[in-house]
């Protein structure tokens, strides 16, 4: 049985200079997306100028992450943005995305910031990124809760403008592997197959 992923809703473009900014994107008051784990990797980050951005809902959540984030001296750089009207703006304007998640079923928001041309990096956990990152082609993959090797991923690709081009570049052909014919075609064949 193969499974049949989600289609990629259409993405909208903005044509603007990407920022120093790593963004994340998901529910806060959820412990399996992994937000904490996020905090601690960007405190290990080499590089102290580019900040993090994190889009998502459960504002009371927030307080536990503005405590860490506080206690590993990060606060100042990180900027929790509660629920985000146009996220397809934020795509286009971040350098980087990070999926820190302990567990997801089909990660909608790696998908759509795939789409938007982003290098992605991503625990490889039991099940969802690996259906769409093919490790050092068009994301990376961590070993689930390394966050030193995330981290030195991370600074890896803020060191290499060129690397982060690369990988976006080849990201963007989720698009194509997720459009709403192929999957409505993957459906039907299904279908028709049982």
């Amino acid at each position: 049985f193969k499974s049949i992923p989600n289609i990629l809703r259409p993405i909208c473009s903005y044509h603007i200079e990407r920022e120093n900014s790593i963004l994340a994107v998901g529910r806060l008051n959820d412990h399996l997306k992994g937000f904490d784990q996020l905090i601690k990797v960007f405190a290990l980050l080499k590089n102290k100028t580019w900040v993090l951005k994190v889009a998502g809902g459960g504002e009371e959540s927030a307080l536990t992450l503005i405590q860490l984030a506080d206690s590993l001296g990060v606060l100042e750089r990180i900027s929790f943005l509660g629920k985000v009207q146009d996220i397809d703006y934020l795509y286009s304007t971040a350098g980087l995305f990070v999926l820190p998640s302990r567990s997801e079923g089909f990660p909608n928001a790696l998908c759509e910031a795939m789409a938007s041309g982003l290098p992605c990096v991503s625990f490889d956990i039991i099940s969802g990124p690996r259906e769409l990152i093919q490790d050092g082609v068009n994301g990376y993959l961590i070993e689930d809760g390394n966050l030193e090797k995330m981290a030195k991923k991370i600074d890896d690709l803020i060191n290499s403008p060129a690397l982060r081009g690369r990988i976006g570049h080849n990201a963007c052909d989720i698009k194509e592997r997720l459009n709403e014919s192929k999957i409505a075609n993957d459906f039907l064949d299904f279908m028709l197959s049982n």
